[in-house]
Protein backbone atom coordinates (compact mmCIF):
# COMPACT_ATOMS: atom_id res chain seq x y z
CA UNK A 1 0.00 0.00 0.00
CA UNK A 2 3.08 2.41 0.10
CA UNK A 3 3.33 2.65 -3.26
CA UNK A 4 -0.74 3.73 -3.88
CA UNK A 5 -0.23 6.39 -0.62
CA UNK A 6 2.79 7.79 -2.51
CA UNK A 7 0.26 7.62 -6.03
CA UNK A 8 -2.58 10.09 -4.00
CA UNK A 9 -0.17 12.40 -2.72
CA UNK A 10 1.28 12.92 -6.19
CA UNK A 11 -2.38 13.16 -7.19
CA UNK A 12 -3.09 15.73 -4.68
CA UNK A 13 0.07 17.60 -5.45
CA UNK A 14 -0.21 17.86 -9.25
CA UNK A 15 -4.15 17.93 -9.37
CA UNK A 16 -3.91 21.86 -7.69
CA UNK A 17 -0.60 22.83 -9.59
CA UNK A 18 -2.55 22.46 -13.24
CA UNK A 19 -3.17 25.82 -14.43
CA UNK A 20 -6.49 27.09 -16.07
CA UNK A 21 -6.22 26.07 -19.71
CA UNK A 22 -8.00 25.62 -22.87
CA UNK A 23 -6.72 21.62 -22.69
CA UNK A 24 -4.77 19.98 -20.73
CA UNK A 25 -2.55 17.29 -22.54
CA UNK A 26 -1.43 14.44 -20.28
CA UNK A 27 1.59 12.03 -22.26
CA UNK A 28 1.63 9.70 -19.28
CA UNK A 29 -1.19 7.34 -17.68
CA UNK A 30 -0.32 9.54 -14.16
CA UNK A 31 -1.07 12.61 -15.85
CA UNK A 32 -4.70 11.58 -16.79
CA UNK A 33 -6.57 11.36 -13.93
CA UNK A 34 -4.99 14.94 -12.43
CA UNK A 35 -5.75 16.32 -15.61
CA UNK A 36 -9.16 14.87 -15.57
CA UNK A 37 -9.86 15.90 -12.04
CA UNK A 38 -8.56 19.50 -12.00
CA UNK A 39 -11.83 20.78 -14.08
CA UNK A 40 -9.18 23.61 -15.27
CA UNK A 41 -9.65 22.56 -18.88
CA UNK A 42 -10.32 19.72 -21.06
CA UNK A 43 -8.41 16.82 -21.18
CA UNK A 44 -6.36 15.18 -23.91
CA UNK A 45 -4.05 12.14 -23.59
CA UNK A 46 -1.57 11.74 -25.61
CA UNK A 47 0.62 9.10 -24.39
CA UNK A 48 3.73 8.30 -26.17
CA UNK A 49 3.33 4.30 -25.54
CA UNK A 50 1.04 1.72 -24.23
CA UNK A 51 2.07 2.50 -20.32
CA UNK A 52 0.67 -0.99 -19.24
CA UNK A 53 3.70 -3.16 -20.73
CA UNK A 54 5.87 -1.34 -18.66
CA UNK A 55 4.58 -2.91 -15.23
CA UNK A 56 5.84 -6.89 -14.55
CA UNK A 57 3.60 -9.61 -14.37
CA UNK A 58 4.98 -11.00 -11.19
CA UNK A 59 4.41 -8.33 -8.85
CA UNK A 60 8.11 -7.97 -8.00
CA UNK A 61 8.29 -5.37 -4.61
CA UNK A 62 11.66 -4.74 -6.02
CA UNK A 63 10.23 -2.95 -9.15
CA UNK A 64 9.06 -0.55 -6.69
CA UNK A 65 5.29 1.30 -8.73
CA UNK A 66 5.74 -0.78 -11.50
CA UNK A 67 6.03 -4.33 -9.76
CA UNK A 68 2.47 -3.45 -8.00
CA UNK A 69 -0.60 -4.60 -9.30
CA UNK A 70 -3.03 -1.97 -7.51
CA UNK A 71 -0.67 0.73 -9.50
CA UNK A 72 -0.99 -1.42 -12.34
CA UNK A 73 -4.51 -1.62 -12.46
CA UNK A 74 -5.05 2.09 -11.99
CA UNK A 75 -2.80 2.60 -15.22
CA UNK A 76 -5.07 0.09 -16.95
CA UNK A 77 -7.90 2.03 -15.82
CA UNK A 78 -6.80 5.49 -16.51
CA UNK A 79 -6.23 4.66 -19.88
CA UNK A 80 -10.18 3.93 -19.79
CA UNK A 81 -11.37 7.44 -18.87
CA UNK A 82 -13.84 9.72 -20.85
CA UNK A 83 -10.93 11.76 -22.32
CA UNK A 84 -10.24 12.58 -25.63
CA UNK A 85 -7.14 10.75 -27.09
CA UNK A 86 -4.28 11.00 -29.37
CA UNK A 87 -1.94 8.32 -30.37
CA UNK A 88 1.41 8.99 -31.40
CA UNK A 89 1.43 5.74 -33.81
CA UNK A 90 -0.50 3.69 -35.46
CA UNK A 91 0.71 0.76 -33.21
CA UNK A 92 -0.51 2.68 -30.63
CA UNK A 93 -3.83 3.34 -32.26
CA UNK A 94 -4.13 -0.23 -32.74
CA UNK A 95 -3.65 -1.38 -29.25
CA UNK A 96 -6.66 1.72 -28.51
CA UNK A 97 -8.74 -0.11 -30.58
CA UNK A 98 -7.79 -3.86 -30.06
CA UNK A 99 -7.86 -3.05 -25.76
CA UNK A 100 -10.78 -0.59 -25.71
CA UNK A 101 -12.66 -0.83 -29.06
CA UNK A 102 -11.70 2.59 -29.54
CA UNK A 103 -11.02 4.82 -32.32
CA UNK A 104 -8.52 7.59 -31.85
CA UNK A 105 -6.35 9.72 -34.30
CA UNK A 106 -2.77 9.07 -35.26
CA UNK A 107 -0.71 11.88 -35.09
CA UNK A 108 2.94 11.68 -35.93
CA UNK A 109 6.19 13.24 -34.56
CA UNK A 110 6.68 16.01 -36.69
CA UNK A 111 10.11 16.35 -38.97
CA UNK A 112 11.24 19.94 -39.74
CA UNK A 113 12.03 19.75 -43.61
CA UNK A 114 13.60 22.65 -43.11
CA UNK A 115 16.66 20.97 -40.97
CA UNK A 116 16.09 16.97 -42.33
CA UNK A 117 15.83 16.39 -46.08
CA UNK A 118 16.63 13.48 -48.39
CA UNK A 119 19.82 12.93 -49.03
CA UNK A 120 21.08 10.71 -52.47
CA UNK A 121 22.09 7.32 -50.92
CA UNK A 122 25.40 6.75 -49.99
CA UNK A 123 25.02 3.34 -50.22
CA UNK A 124 24.30 4.02 -54.02
CA UNK A 125 27.96 5.60 -54.51
CA UNK A 126 30.42 3.07 -52.41
CA UNK A 127 28.12 0.05 -52.20
CA UNK A 128 28.23 -0.16 -48.23
CA UNK A 129 24.57 -0.62 -46.45
CA UNK A 130 24.11 0.84 -43.13
CA UNK A 131 22.02 -0.19 -40.72
CA UNK A 132 20.96 1.82 -37.56
CA UNK A 133 19.54 0.31 -34.56
CA UNK A 134 18.79 1.73 -30.96
CA UNK A 135 20.19 0.34 -28.29
CA UNK A 136 18.11 -0.08 -24.53
CA UNK A 137 18.48 -2.90 -22.04
CA UNK A 138 14.33 -4.06 -22.03
CA UNK A 139 13.88 -7.03 -23.61
CA UNK A 140 11.15 -5.85 -25.47
CA UNK A 141 12.93 -3.18 -27.41
CA UNK A 142 14.87 -6.14 -29.13
CA UNK A 143 18.60 -4.96 -29.05
CA UNK A 144 19.38 -8.61 -27.33
CA UNK A 145 18.09 -9.73 -30.99
CA UNK A 146 19.51 -7.19 -33.23
CA UNK A 147 23.34 -8.21 -31.85
CA UNK A 148 23.02 -12.11 -33.36
CA UNK A 149 21.31 -10.93 -36.48
CA UNK A 150 23.73 -8.22 -37.43
CA UNK A 151 26.70 -10.31 -36.53
CA UNK A 152 25.19 -13.26 -38.86
CA UNK A 153 24.98 -10.05 -41.55
CA UNK A 154 28.35 -8.86 -41.27
CA UNK A 155 29.50 -12.67 -41.40
CA UNK A 156 27.73 -13.15 -44.70
CA UNK A 157 28.71 -9.47 -46.24
CA UNK A 158 32.05 -8.70 -44.93
CA UNK A 159 33.04 -5.19 -45.08
CA UNK A 160 29.47 -4.21 -47.12
CA UNK A 161 27.51 -3.73 -43.77
CA UNK A 162 27.85 -0.80 -41.21
CA UNK A 163 26.47 -0.62 -38.14
CA UNK A 164 25.12 2.20 -36.33
CA UNK A 165 23.52 1.85 -32.87
CA UNK A 166 22.98 4.97 -30.30
CA UNK A 167 20.61 4.68 -26.87
CA UNK A 168 21.99 3.16 -24.38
Amino acid sequence: LGELKFFITYLNLITPAIPKADLIIAANWDAIIPAWQSSKGKPVHFPQHYDEVFFTLDGNPSASLQGNPLIKMLCRNAFQMPVYRIANSSWLAGEFQRRFGEKVPVVTHGIDSARFRELPKLSAQDGIIRVVTYSRPDKWKGFGDAVPAMSELMRRYPDKIEWHVYGF
